[in-house]
């Protein structure tokens, strides 16, 4: 992260001719003790390698979280613009949309705390997706 209360994320990954980027950066707005947190966090992100060509989001969104000891809780909503720019060059076709984007998830801090478990469900437009993952906190 970055100086509070700020942060910086960026997440890279490949699976066979799909290529995806993003990064974000969220503003904590609102953090206490024992209390809910309201955090800002805006973001994009880049999916190359589809038979249908790039897709580019950029989204903001609020979220309320709510820690424990070594559980944390939380739920999003937001908007993200997006954009397909089609493949190939010769017959480029562009369509933009807007979509909202619903989540929830649980972070599960392990031992060592900088180590966390994540899960995530997230619903944007009529489509809904379950994420896990394993986080090492420098």
């Amino acid at each position: 992260g970055l100086s509070y209360p700020f942060d910086l994320g960026t997440s890279v990954g490949k699976n066979k001719d799909l290529y995806q980027f993003s990064t974000y950066l969220q503003w904590t707005v609102f953090e206490a003790f024992r209390m809910p947190a309201l955090a800002l966090r805006t973001s994009m992100s880049r999916l190359s390698g589809t038979t249908l060509g790039t897709v580019h989001s950029f989204s903001s969104e609020a979220i309320l979280s709510w820690g424990f000891t070594y559980l944390s809780a939380y739920a999003g909503l937001g908007y993200a613009f997006n954009k397909l720019s089609s493949m190939p060059e010769e017959s480029k076709v562009t369509d933009n949309w807007l979509s909202r984007n619903e989540k929830l998830g649980l972070l599960f801090h392990l031992a060592p705390s900088n180590i966390i478990l994540a899960i995530e469900t997230n619903l944007t437009g009529k489509q809904r997706m379950f994420t896990s993952k394993l986080a090492l906190l420098l």
